[in-house]
């Protein structure tokens, strides 16, 4: 099954054609806090989850194709794979306001999660935008975006909602996996693999 009906397969491929171009040619969007030249004292909060072992090894086999290629990339180690659910506060060096508060985060959490319905998703091909590669992830039905309304309705009811969705109000489900930290060696080869692994279901074969 391709998802070509699924709402977020429009999304995913607007971000593909816009990217590509820039890809094609090495106009990547370097992470600066990738580099090394200085520490990131940034920190945030999240809820995430992982994708099951199975799934994380299939998606392994194109995190080491793309590694051979460009080496000097930050590609995500299998087990760091995740979705994002919700940001609970956007990273920043100005964390420990949001640290001290950290119990009442983890309580809206906990009853967000109580009797949340199962997310169910489906991972296949990628997308890309110019500074990073994500898996394409396609929900099954409305679990996720429930749990995230869940989520927001506690941490509101806490007084915790003043950071939620500053930058956009998230509805996709996608695993980041490759950030840029360097130039491109072969744009071309690169983009080439990005190419061949859009819509393919088993990542890497």
């Amino acid at each position: 099954m391709l998802h070509t009906d699924h709402p977020l397969h429009a999304h995913y491929d607007g971000f593909w054609q816009m990217a590509r171009p820039a890809l094609a040619t090495g106009a990547v969007e370097l992470d600066p806090h990738l580099s090394g030249a200085q520490p990131d004292g940034r920190r945030g909060l999240s809820l995430i989850l992982r994708p099951p072992a199975a799934i994380a090894a299939t998606l392994g086999a194109f995190l080491a194709e793309a590694a051979q290629l460009e080496p000097g990339q930050y590609i995500y180690p299998v087990a760091d794979l995740h979705l994002t659910v919700l940001s609970l506060f956007t990273a920043t060096v100005q964390y420990q306001p949001h640290y001290a508060r950290l119990a009442r985060y983890r309580a809206a959490t906990d009853a967000a999660l109580q009797g949340a319905a199962p997310v169910r998703i489906a991972f296949r091909g990628i997308t890309a935008v110019r500074g990073a590669v994500m898996i394409q992830g396609f929900p099954a039905d409305e679990g996720l975006n429930q749990l995230r309304d869940r989520l927001r309705q506690e941490l509101h009811a806490v007084g915790l909602g003043g950071e939620l969705d500053r930058r956009y109000q998230i509805r996709a489900a996608h695993l980041i996996a490759i950030r840029f930290a360097a130039p491109l060696c072969d744009a071309a080869g690169f983009c080439a693999l990005l190419e061949l692994s859009r819509e393919r279901a088993q990542l890497g074969q």
